[in-house]
């Protein structure tokens, strides 16, 4: 570990980390990329966070807001006193965004994950 920066240093998980930015560095859209043994769990990891990200990217900035603020406040109540919006227009924005769609398949996947590297 005495190398100073990421690109000289050596291994599995940098390895796997530059082929997967190898793969993603051309698209124009943000990406997620998992990469790893055992190519389907990636495969699939990849297919549902490549739709995740496909949602995000039509996200517009209040939506981002509500749901950064929401997820962090708690409640779409004290959300919005924090927007100083109505509680209503934060579940609004999160509603358009499919936030809890969203927020609900990343669970999902996080545990599959997890099931995949233990």
């Amino acid at each position: 570990m005495e190398r100073r920066y990421a690109w000289q240093m050596d291994g599995s998980a940098f390895h796997r980390s530059r082929a997967a930015l190898e793969q993603i560095k051309n698209r124009r859209e943000a990406a997620t990329c998992f990469l790893g043994d055992g190519e389907k769990i990636w495969d699939m990891l990849n297919a549902f966070y490549g739709l995740i990200d496909t949602i995000e990217s039509r996200w517009s900035l209040k939506q981002w807001e509500a749901i950064d603020v929401y997820e962090r406040a708690g409640t779409y109540a004290a959300a919005s006193r924090e927007l100083q919006i109505t509680p209503q227009n934060v579940a609004k924005r999160c509603r358009a965004a499919a936030w809890k769609t969203v927020e609900g398949t990343e669970r999902y996947l996080a545990a599959c994950l997890k099931k995949a590297v233990l």
